[in-house]
């Protein structure tokens, strides 16, 4: 994902710096503003929200503004786990033979 970020990046200053002529001071801090912006908004578009499994991992994606905590439910009897994630976060929680659920409790 990273390296999709930065393609995105190069791209979208290439076509800015083609589009927006230089009206001074101004005009460089207004196309990385803007930049930035649209890979924030790219970036919460592809996290997937909640608890949720592939073939060999549990993961909690955490689709908001806030730092929250979440819990973390086990098969096998195991205790459950609580911990906080970051705002628009994806969080590995371990494997899915292991992991039953995880879901939002409050704020950290």
């Amino acid at each position: 994902m990273k390296n999709s970020v930065k393609v995105v990046l190069v791209g979208l200053f290439a076509i800015l710096g083609a589009l927006l002529p230089n009206v001074g001071a101004g005009a460089a801090t207004a196309a990385p503003a803007a930049v930035a912006a649209s890979v924030a908004a790219q970036a919460q578009e592809e996290i997937p929200c909640g608890y949720f499994e592939n073939a060999e991992a549990a993961y909690y994606g955490h689709c908001g503004d806030t730092t929250v905590m979440i819990k973390v439910d086990y098969h096998h009897g195991w205790p459950s786990m609580y911990t906080c994630v970051g705002p628009w976060t994806l969080t590995y929680l371990g494997s899915d033979d292991d992991v039953s659920n995880a879901f939002y409790v409050g704020l950290c």
